[in-house]
């Protein structure tokens, strides 16, 4: 099931893929990789609700990986809750101190923000960590 779902996802389908996704969580609620899948297409068709839970769900499973906080901090980015969304990006950094794409993300909603000082250290920190560099030279440029 979880092969088919994956198959899906790549075809761009995460409404197909949902209901089995659903059907391999229930089977086995401590398989990471359909909780984080079934979370993950949650997002892609905006049940954020239910991103969010399977998102916490599958952080439960891997505790040290900083993916499942990096993604509710970008489900709170899009529907603009900005204080969860530092603070899921600050979780992410405290499970992965070198977790790229986070800086790059708090970097966004601290700009947002107007706190430019922490926006730039957040690019800094991005680009030491493995950033593009270009990607980073841009959104410090913009903050």
């Amino acid at each position: 099931l979880y092969l088919r779902a994956a198959q899906r996802m790549a075809d761009g389908r995460a409404d197909r893929a949902i209901p089995l996704l659903e059907a391999v969580t229930a089977r086995s609620p401590g398989h990471f990789a359909g909780q984080f899948a079934l979370a993950a297409c949650r997002q892609q068709v905006g049940d954020y609700r239910g991103a969010l839970e399977r998102y916490q769900v599958a952080q439960s499973l891997a505790p040290a990986d900083p993916r499942p906080a990096h993604n509710r901090g970008v489900v709170h980015t899009v529907n603009h809750r900005w204080a969860e969304a530092v603070t899921e990006f600050t979780d992410a950094l405290a499970r992965s101190p070198g977790h790229a794409p986070s800086y790059l993300n708090r970097a966004f909603v601290r700009a947002t923000l107007k706190d430019y000082p922490a926006a730039v250290e957040d690019l800094n920190r991005a680009l030491k960590h493995g950033a593009p560099a270009f990607q980073v030279r841009v959104s410090r440029a913009d903050a």
